[in-house]
């Protein structure tokens, strides 16, 4: 009742008045003689019970509009998509519904057209009992960490680093899995030595999803680290230490 008087607190004011005055004004009719006393209370009571009709035939419509919202809820809390997210070797992908995270380091003795593909994906499986009908990364935030030598850490710019292939793909079904790939920059081999060369970078994704029987969309955020050393003709590269968690 309380949520009733809540949601049709206009309709609820204007009501009362009208129930206040319009009998008001009929009793003053007749008190002046304008309209006879029995056709006076027959108006009041015609009135009385056209807005009983109306109260009634309200209240129906209301519930039912109301537990069609409240039916609508439940549906998207039962059928909305979930997301899990992991770190599984590259080896493991069968199916490849992908993006590829594409990092740049716009520093000369790094090769920027040419990528290192890393030996870990990030696996970011629906194991909700709802289809994604759309999903979209973005980048929240990309950094260097740490590096040796550590005059890379301010050398390095990472600002021009994007998603591969984001929105391409629209629909994820129940149980079905899409991955990220991790793409860094070679270093040159003028600059390849005895001395190894070590890059950090803390890397914040930002992953928005819908589904098929919800209306709003639901944010994660990715949080993890990606190492690459760089060992003279060698590059060991790994994605570890990652966070999930959903903020909407």
């Amino acid at each position: 009742m309380k949520r009733f008087l809540i949601c049709n607190k206009c309709a609820v004011i204007m009501l009362v008045i009208f129930i206040i005055i319009f009998p008001i004004i009929v009793l003053l009719s007749l008190e002046y003689g304008f309209i006879p006393r029995d056709i006076g209370m027959a108006i009041v009571g015609y009135g009385g019970a056209i807005i009983g009709g109306f109260l009634t035939l309200y209240g129906v419509w209301w519930t039912i509009n109301d537990n069609n919202e409240k039916r609508k809820k439940d549906l998207e809390l039962q059928y909305c998509p979930v997301l899990m997210a992991d770190i599984i070797e590259n080896t493991e992908v069968k199916y490849r519904l992908c993006s590829e995270i594409t990092i740049l380091y716009n520093h000369g003795w790094f090769d920027d057209s040419n990528l290192e593909y890393l030996n870990s994906v990030i696996k970011l499986s629906n194991v909700g009992r709802g289809e994604i009908s759309g999903i979209s990364i973005k980048i929240e935030d990309c950094n260097v960490l740490s590096a040796t030598p550590y005059e890379l850490i301010k050398n390095i710019d990472l600002q021009n680093s994007y998603i591969l292939c984001d929105g391409l793909f629209e629909f994820v079904p129940i149980n079905g899995n899409f991955y990220l790939y991790v793409g860094v920059p070679n270093l040159r081999k003028e600059y390849r030595g005895a001395k190894e060369k070590y890059v950090r970078i803390d890397m914040i994704l930002n992953i928005f999803i819908s589904g098929v029987f919800t209306t709003d969309d639901q944010e994660y955020k990715l949080h993890f680290y990606i190492d690459t050393y760089y060992r003279n003709d060698d590059v060991v590269h790994d994605v570890n230490t990652m966070t999930f968690m959903k903020v909407k």
